[in-house]
């Protein structure tokens, strides 16, 4: 997955090789009209839970409006078309999600727009500030602007948000950003980065000044002695499917995508393209791959949140994922989101000069916890 000139010794992280194919054909293809689309082609956010503006030709993938937890706002967005969920992976105006009737448009004079229902220009990505003789979804997921006689004018491989897909490139200077939970669309606390020197790192970051707090997953692949030596791009490669990790059958029949979850895992994932029994859906996405192997101990620095905020510890979970809990006698600060930090359920007022501090408050204890920015802290192997 991370390319390198020449062809060394890889980093754990290239262990992403993949074999992207189309899967068998579950229902009719789309149509040319609603996969290539011209001048005067426009979309209108609606009650539908997804609105899609086209097809790959495929189809196994949409573009379009989806609309936000049963509200009446909407992301414009690429998602998996052909499973249940109809995952995203791709979304353009989080951070100024469209109302009910916004549309977008390319217009007569080749302009690609995103307007609300009086008509004015909601911007959240710069693909609103280009030119276009036409668009296209193609097999690949990504979406593109062309213009007549010239090649992709705009590209949303080169602008990801959460999510890579096979045959995606992540270029020096390239950023993924985390949501901010599972269920809001909004940028989180997480960034990946691939840096000048040849590194991936993966960072926590203040919002919404997007400080770095430092890195707590570095690839270690750069070469100050030869840069030829460094890494140059991250490559989600799609020319084999040899994985160190996970059990899985032909990339024939299956999906990938590699994301930053929202609890700051870096993380594979594969999806059947059909149902296993040939009826019902009973599968779901799941884990092939993941960094950082243990994301509780990952982040143990003096600034930021940790993987779990502020009054809380973290436990892994059988996959890699942080679960995390409040200390006794706090609460989550968001009750919607597990890794907002905790605060205290009451707090307690006294004055010095009026009450004994040890007449209010209780000592607790909380069993087999470890607090690595402790003094006294020391952690042994097992």
């Amino acid at each position: 997955m991370f390319a390198r000139e020449p062809l060394d010794q890889l980093p754990e992280i290239s262990n992403i090789q993949l074999v992207q194919q189309k899967g068998q054909a579950q229902e009719a293809a789309p149509t040319l009209s609603n996969t290539l689309c011209l001048f005067g082609s426009s979309l209108i956010a609606s009650d539908s839970s997804s609105s899609s503006w086209q097809y790959s030709p495929s189809g196994e993938f949409a573009f379009g409006f989806r609309q936000i937890d049963s509200q009446n706002l909407f992301l414009l967005a690429i998602w998996f078309q052909k499973i249940p969920d109809k995952t995203i992976v791709w979304y353009a105006n989080s951070d100024n999600l469209a109302p009910k009737g916004s549309k977008i448009e390319l217009t007569s004079d080749a302009q690609f727009t995103l307007n609300d229902p009086q008509g004015q220009s909601l911007r959240g990505a710069d693909i609103f500030s280009k030119r276009a003789d036409y668009t296209m979804l193609l097999n690949t997921g990504n979406f593109v602007l062309g213009a007549a006689y010239s090649s992709y004018i705009w590209e949303s491989f080169d602008h990801p948000a959460y999510t890579l897909l096979p045959s995606q490139v992540l270029e020096v200077g390239g950023v993924l950003f985390s949501r901010d939970t599972n269920r809001n669309y909004s940028k989180g606390r997480f960034q990946l980065r691939l840096v000048p020197e040849g590194n991936v790192v993966l960072e926590t970051i203040a919002l919404p000044t997007d400080f770095s707090y430092g890195s707590y997953y570095i690839t270690e692949t750069s070469d100050d002695l030869n840069k030829m030596n460094s890494g140059y791009k991250l490559v989600f490669n799609e020319t084999r499917a040899n994985l160190t990790s996970g059990n899985i059958g032909s990339a024939r029949d299956f999906y990938y995508r590699v994301t930053l979850n929202s609890d700051g895992t870096f993380k594979q994932y594969a999806h059947a393209k059909s149902p296993q029994d040939g009826s019902d859906w009973v599968e779901s996405w799941f884990s092939v791959w993941y960094v950082p192997e243990d994301m509780c101990f990952a982040i143990t620095g003096d600034y930021g949140l940790g993987a779990c905020g502020f009054n809380s510890f973290c436990r892994l979970d059988s996959d890699g994922k942080p679960s995390c809990e409040c200390l006794p006698s706090f609460l989550l600060v968001d009750p919607n989101n597990k890794y907002s930090g905790c605060k205290q359920d009451k707090v307690q007022k006294c004055k010095v000069e009026e009450c004994n501090p040890y007449e209010v408050y209780d000592m607790g204890l909380v069993s087999n916890v470890f607090w690595p920015g402790s003094s006294s802290y020391k952690r042994f192997p097992l």
